[in-house]
């Protein structure tokens, strides 16, 4: 045929037998019944076939299906698939079909055929058979009825479950499976599923004839009848036993290293992608904190830059497997100290593709170690791991382990784990060990064991039994440290934490603050029994207003949320006294992180408090007394108070921030001394003494002041502060107490010099008397009268003598009092009670000198008295005592200039009493003297008179 014939047929006959098969997606052909050629099909056929019609029409039914149009099978209405179908090959130019002829309609020169197309059907069909024969290598089969009953069961199946031939026919499947589960949903559904016509595969535990599991992995498959409905169930499936053990065996030992483990997953690029809740708790994260971010937010920035994290992630993706002890920063920046292992993961083909870290917290190990010992080296190594069977017997063990205890492996293998006891050790607990164990308890501990040379050893060790499939023991795993050193530091802190527990104050409260237990100590410093405290509030021991307070509430709230709280608090004690002590509190918390109890560690400190308000006081006193001043080391000014600025004229605005130079002449600034007085403060050496400095607008201030470096923990200085006291009054008062002081030592030195002409006349005067006495007597001279002038005028000129001696004496001990008084005005700090002292000492002299002066004039008008009687007694006599008259003369003449002196003398005398009473009336009670600052240092360099108001002072630079 040309091209495609139109469909030339009664349209109602064709409907009535296409109106259900065109819908339902068959294929339509029109065939001449006398040609056999297809004439016309559906264009739902062409589009399904792939085709163009004028592609199949002209051709024969057998050349299309391989069938003349007369040995076609009978048609087979019915939907899905029969073993026993055999399909007819519909050929296209392209590919060949599998078809059924499922509608026959001969309408006289046409018939048409209704085909199925089972393509896709034959190949899954084909797909499903090769899967098929696949599984049953090597398995068994049983096949059960759509109600459940067994109809038939392999060899295999009747030897793995335990029956011989024919006992398992007509058993319902409910047979193979534990009571449990026998009417479990989960086993309903199943066969729902399956009586649906779906194939269910999966791992099945079942039971045999004894009971006891037995662990397939198959499929449950569906067998339709002729009518397309479910007739039969196939099971088809391997018994993996042995394979589920294992399985078991491995995730028991994860679940053994995750329960006593922190365990984390990182991608080859150090992505987290999985962590537990040990690793979480351990560094105070959450996990939507962790997952999907880089390894490096645990870790110092410094060390994620540096090139030795490269090369330890360099090292993990080599495959590399890398442990030890890693330091680690956790929220806040708190260090965690990690024992870890990194172990990379390898697929198939041995590359990494990703790691597991395996690690425990021994962070406070490391803090104790810090505390008491200093740092510890970190302990390059892994874990100790040894298998166990329940009964004891070794089934394997790493290098670590068998280095810790000094076996070789085939030394431990098959022994008895007791091989490792100590000698001493409990049989009763042991025993009572591996009931536990065996009861599939979880142990952990230290526990003492003994090495191959009879030596003990400590191990930090979790006994981990492992479940088979059925959730019972079938082995035990020990993950082990060796902690023999820490055990024994341990004793040593033990030891230590029984002295602290001797030496300070320890008590304990639940987070509510109801007391659940107090040191001999604490119940000591407050004078209560223990009955009486255990089970009060804490409240007890403060005062009752403190109690009734918010903050007293919220002290305990933040300590009930496990804040820690330090510092210094009142106390009352039983007898309502107060003590002040200084305490932490310190939460403690259960394993889930939640606080439940607080302990308080404290000491006595109600003396230092009390030392301390006093030397507050004292400070404050000083404050108020005294120009305090504080600068930094390059003398900058930090503070000043309101002494210190009215001092020196400023406002506090003026100084601060200023260097101390604005104080100090510009000559002094620039001078040698000035560096090396800054220098020495840097060194932290105190400087004292009385300084020079300039105020406001230039004025000149004179200070005594002691500048003292402040000294931090290491004994360097910080600052410098500066106590002084304004003495430029004192100075003024003390330059003219000095010009005094020398007046009257001028004074006190002339004194001297008259006194000592006096003593000479007298002496002279004594001489003359004594021959004019010789003379007259050995002489004609036979006059009473004028011998006994002569003798009372010698008397008279030797009383004189001593008294000019002395009052020379006296002049020579007013000079030593006035130089004395220079010297004592000179210092940076004068005594009002030592110059009161010089001073009196200086009048008393001066008294005695002005009595001597006095009883001279006296003795002095005396001789002159008697030197007349005697001279007019001679001169009477003249004829026998020409000669004695002439020395009587000279004495008469000697004696008035020695009574001209003593004239002199009480002049000088008088002066100095006026000298001593300018010094009283300077120095007397309104005499500002300066006392020393505070504190009170040896001056560096004593000058004994003020500085030269144009320079600053050389005391103490």
């Amino acid at each position: 045929m040309g091209d495609a014939e139109v469909l030339e047929v009664d349209e109602a006959a064709l409907a009535a037998a296409c109106v259900d098969t065109v819908m339902a997606g068959f294929l339509v052909l029109v065939v001449d019944t006398g040609n056999e050629e297809i004439v016309s099909m559906t264009w739902q056929t062409a589009q399904a076939l792939e085709v163009e019609p004028q592609q199949l029409t002209g051709r024969t039914v057998e050349e299309v299906l391989g069938v003349a149009l007369g040995e076609l099978p009978e048609p087979q209405p019915r939907p899905g698939w029969s073993s026993g179908d055999r399909p007819l090959a519909l050929q296209t130019p392209d590919a060949v079909r599998a078809v059924r002829l499922s509608h026959r309609a001969d309408l006289g020169r046409r018939c048409v055929l209704v085909l199925r197309d089972l393509s896709e059907t034959v190949a899954a069909m084909a797909e499903w058979q090769a899967e098929l024969q696949a599984l049953t290598e090597g398995t068994l089969q049983i096949e059960f009825t759509t109600d459940g009953e067994v109809i038939e069961a392999d060899r295999w199946a009747l030897e793995r479950f335990g029956y011989a031939e024919g006992e398992l026919t007509g058993l319902p499947h409910t047979q193979l499976c534990s009571p449990e589960e026998q009417d479990s949903p989960v086993l309903l559904d199943l066969w729902e599923r399956v009586c649906a016509g779906q194939a269910v595969g999966g791992v099945f535990r079942r039971r045999d004839r004894q009971g006891e599991p037995v662990w397939l992995r198959g499929h449950y498959v569906p067998i339709p009848g002729a009518d397309g409905s479910i007739v039969r169930i196939v099971l088809i499936a391997k018994v993996i036993d042995g394979e589920m053990r294992r399985q078991t065996d491995l995730e028991g030992r994860v679940s053994a290293i995750n329960r006593s483990q922190a365990v984390i997953e990182f991608a080859l690029d150090g992505t987290v992608t999985a962590v537990n809740d040990n690793f979480l708790e351990i560094m105070d994260y959450e996990r939507s904190e962790v997952v999907g971010f880089p390894h490096r937010i645990f870790v110092d920035p410094d060390y994620a830059e540096s090139a030795d994290y490269q090369n330890f992630w360099a090292r993990l993706r080599d495959g590399e497997f890398v442990s030890g002890e890693f330091h680690r920063v956790g929220r806040d920046d708190r260090d965690v100290w990690l024992q870890a292992a990194y172990s990379p993961v390898l697929d198939p083909d041995g590359r990494p593709w990703k790691v597991i870290k395996y690690a425990l917290d021994i962070t406070a190990e490391k803090k104790r170690t810090a505390e008491f010992e200093g740092k510890v080296a970190a302990i390059d190594r892994s874990q100790a791991v040894i298998e166990f069977g329940l009964d004891g017997t070794v089934l394997t063990a790493n290098d670590n382990f068998l280095t810790i205890v000094g076996y070789d492996l085939d030394e431990v293998v098959g022994q008895q784990h007791r091989m490792f006891l100590a000698e001493g050790e409990d049989t009763v607990a042991y025993e009572e060990f591996w009931r536990r164990l065996r009861r599939g308890e979880f142990v952990t501990g230290e526990f003492r064991r003994r090495t191959k040379a009879g030596v003990d050893v400590w191990l930090r060790a979790t006994y981990n039994p492992v479940m088979d499939p059925d959730g019972r023991p079938w082995k035990v795993i020990k993950y082990a440290l060796d902690v023999t050193d820490e055990k024994i530091r341990n004793a040593d802190y033990a030891g230590k934490m029984t002295a602290i527990d001797r030496s300070q104050l320890m008590v304990e409260f639940d987070t509510q603050g109801t007391i659940l237990g107090a040191n001999q100590n604490f119940l000591d410093l407050l004078g209560y029994a223990r009955h009486e405290l255990v089970g009060r509030h804490h409240s007890l021991l403060v005062r009752p207003d403190e109690a009734e307070g918010p903050a007293y509430q919220a002290f305990w709230d933040r300590l009930g949320q496990g804040e820690y709280h330090s510092g210094e608090y009142r106390r009352i004690a039983r007898d309502g006294s107060e003590v002040w002590i200084r305490a932490t509190y310190n939460p403690v918390f259960d394993p889930d992180g939640n606080p439940y109890k607080i302990v308080k560690f404290a000491v006595d400190v109600t003396a230092e408090k009390m030392r301390n308000v006093e030397m507050g006081g004292q400070m404050e006193a000083i404050d108020r007394a005294q120009a305090v001043a504080e600068f930094d080391l390059a003398g900058k000014v930090l503070a000043a108070n309101e002494n210190f600025l009215r001092t020196m004229g400023y406002v506090e605005d003026e100084v601060l921030g200023q260097p101390h130079s604005m104080f100090c002449s510009r000559e002094y600034v620039t001078s040698d001394e000035y560096r090396d007085f800054w220098m020495r403060l840097r060194k932290g050496e105190m400087i004292a003494g009385r300084f020079q400095r300039k105020g406001k607008y230039g004025r000149d201030v004179y200070v005594q002041a002691s500048y003292n470096p402040i000294l931090d923990v290491d004994g360097k200085p910080l600052r410098v502060l500066e106590y002084a006291y304004d003495v430029s009054g004192f100075v003024s008062l003390q330059t003219r107490l000095q010009l005094k002081s020398r007046a009257m030592s001028e004074a006190a030195q002339k004194l001297a010099e008259v006194t000592s002409n006096v003593a000479s006349r007298c002496t002279r005067s004594d001489m003359m008397l004594s021959q004019v006495h010789d003379e007259a007597t050995s002489g004609t001279m036979s006059s009473p009268a004028s011998l006994n002038a002569l003798s009372g005028i010698q008397r008279t000129s030797n009383h004189i003598g001593e008294v000019s001696s002395i009052l020379a004496d006296l002049a020579r001990q007013s000079n030593a009092a006035a130089f004395t008084m220079s010297v004592e005005l000179g210092r940076d700090q004068v005594s009002r009670d030592s110059l009161a002292v010089v001073t009196e000492e200086v009048r008393r002299l001066a008294d005695r000198a002005s009595q001597a002066a006095m009883e001279i004039t006296r003795l002095v008008e005396d001789v002159k008295l008697e030197i007349n009687h005697g001279y007019e007694a001679s001169r009477r006599g003249e004829s026998s005592l020409g000669r004695v008259s002439s020395t009587v003369g000279k004495a008469r003449e000697n004696v008035g200039t020695a009574a001209e002196l003593v004239r002199s003398q009480q002049v000088l005398v008088a002066d100095i009493i006026r000298l001593i009473d300018d010094l009283e009336d300077v120095s007397g009670p309104g005499l500002d003297l300066p006392p020393a600052p505070t504190p009170d240092p040896e001056p560096t360099d004593p000058d004994p008179g003020p500085a030269d108001p144009g320079t600053p002072e050389s005391a103490g630079r």
